[in-house]
């Protein structure tokens, strides 16, 4: 006979680590999504990735503690 043994969820909220996320190609269609990775307290913005030097250097401005490449 099969069991039908059901597993309860945890009652109490389980501890979440930060996701460390690095982008490759920051540019415009970046753009759209790091306002909703912002939005995320769960999300960490460590990296950021581009061939535009002016790409490069507007996200440092905007992510002081990133890190930043020229290259993927």
């Amino acid at each position: 006979m099969a069991s039908t043994h059901v597993q309860q969820a945890p009652s109490s909220p389980t501890q979440t680590r930060p996701l460390n996320v690095g982008l490759i190609g920051i540019g415009v269609g970046a753009a759209e999504i790091l306002p909703a990775m912002e939005a995320m307290e769960t999300i960490n913005l460590v990296a950021g990735a581009d061939v535009v030097p002016a790409t490069l250097d507007r996200f440092k401005a905007r992510y002081p503690d990133a890190t930043v490449y020229d290259s993927a």
